[in-house]
Order: C-alpha cells, then structure tokens, then sequence
C-alpha cells in the first residue's frame, strides 16, 4: 500500500522513513486482514507515486483523486465520503468501521 510521504496526522506519521500510525496504517491493516494478506507500506514522496503503481509496484492508494494523477488507474468511489475525519468517542469509531466493513456509507445520521 502506497503513502505519500507528505502525508500528514491522523492520516499518517513517519519514523525514518516507514509508516509508523495513523489512518492510511488502520485502513491498509484491515483491508489486508479482511483478505487474509499481509501489508507491506511503501512511503513515497508523491512525484514518485504515478510509477510505482504504474510498475506495479504497489496496489493500492488511498485519499487520492483522479485529478491528483496522471495514468489510466482502476478508481474506486470513496468509502469515507469527505476528506476529513474527526472520530470523538471510541463508540463512534467502533460505529463508523462498523458500518466501512459492511459497505455502507457513515453520516452523522449514525450517531
């Protein structure tokens, strides 16, 4: 799983160079555990993105647009339908995974 290295908290932290917490880390570990795989993180500085999903690699890239990169890449809709995300409570957060492993769409609504 690809993350820009300028990527910053809650989204993603750096420790010499490797990803070290944050979102892009809780998203990439419970997709690779829902597929029975293993995640390998690759920080790239995002110049450097286009060709490793192009060369295959890496597979994945989350919190991007299309507009950001240039290439023909297999788009998935956002499953977090805005750019920010600010949990308050552990039952919100519990709630809002919740509802990402089932498919559905988190709104305020849910609260």
């Amino acid at each position: 799983m690809l993350v820009d290295t300028s990527t910053d908290m809650p989204m993603a932290r750096f420790e010499r160079g490797r990803l070290a917490e944050g979102i892009h880390k809780d998203i990439g570990q419970a997709l690779a555990g829902a597929m029975g795989r293993t995640v390998v993180f690759l920080a790239l500085p995002r110049k450097r993105i286009v060709r490793a999903l192009e060369d295959g690699g890496a597979d994945v890239l989350c919190s991007y647009v299309p507009e950001w990169l240039n290439g023909s890449f297999g788009w998935r809709h956002a499953f977090i339908p805005i750019p920010e995300v600010l949990i308050t409570t552990l039952a919100i957060f519990v709630r809002f995974f919740s509802f990402l492993n089932r498919g559905q769409s988190f709104n305020s609504q849910h609260c």
